[in-house]
């Protein structure tokens, strides 16, 4: 069980991305950070919207988004589909299974 032991203390060190190059930690601290300073109030004066806007754009946006995404029906196929089933598929569904 040496991975138990030593785990911890190397998942906390190496980067979660290969290409990064900073470690988890100093990514998570980086986030907390952020969020500290975030503030939601100054985001909606300095865009000049109206919450109203905002939430029409975000509507608008989450739309967009879900007819580009190929894969939006794919978490719904991936709970209907019994996993010995799973070789049946075709299209799309097969060339999503594989990526």
């Amino acid at each position: 069980m040496p991975d138990e032991f030593y785990g911890p203390l190397v998942k906390a060190s190496v980067p979660f991305n290969m290409y990064d190059r900073i470690s988890r930690k100093e990514g998570q601290d980086e986030k907390i950070e952020w969020a500290k300073k975030f503030c939601p109030n100054r985001i909606l004066l300095v865009s000049g919207m109206k919450i109203e806007e905002i939430e029409n754009f975000y509507k608008w946006l989450s739309f967009l988004a879900r007819e580009k995404d190929p894969l939006h029906k794919w978490f719904m196929l991936q709970q209907l589909v019994k996993n010995s089933r799973r070789y049946e598929l075709k299209n799309e569904a097969l060339l999503a299974s594989t990526t």
